[in-house]
């Protein structure tokens, strides 16, 4: 049972999402801390999270995104960085599918964790 390290975890979102959603600068040292919070320490664990998950976090990256959705993110990134992920049909980042995954598999307690870290709550 390998520990993740930023480098094995990059290695395992390669093999389960698409390189176009491979784009961002994250070192995926938070995401590292994230998946420890909730118990997904080894590559194991992280891979069997990704086989259970990746096809509905797949599904979700692929649906169409609201107009309320679109001008957020046109708020956020830009309108030629949306109107990029839009035509390439791509919206989020490893990290972000990485994370949809987590909310997927530990529901209303990651919610939570992530509103924390992100200063909703």
């Amino acid at each position: 049972m390998s520990t993740l390290t930023p480098e094995s975890l990059h290695g395992i979102l390669r093999q389960f999402f698409p390189a176009k959603n491979d784009f961002g600068t994250s070192d995926f040292l938070e995401e590292l801390k994230e998946l420890g919070d909730f118990g997904v320490v080894s590559q194991d664990d992280l891979v069997a999270l990704l086989d259970k998950r990746s096809r509905e976090v797949l599904g979700i990256d692929q649906s169409p995104m609201s107009k309320e959705e679109i001008r957020w993110a046109e708020y956020c990134s830009g309108k030629e960085d949306v109107a990029l992920r839009l035509r390439e049909k791509r919206w989020f980042t490893f990290s972000g599918l990485l994370r949809i995954g987590m909310e997927l598999e530990f529901g209303e307690p990651y919610r939570h964790y992530s509103e924390n870290r992100d200063g909703i709550r």
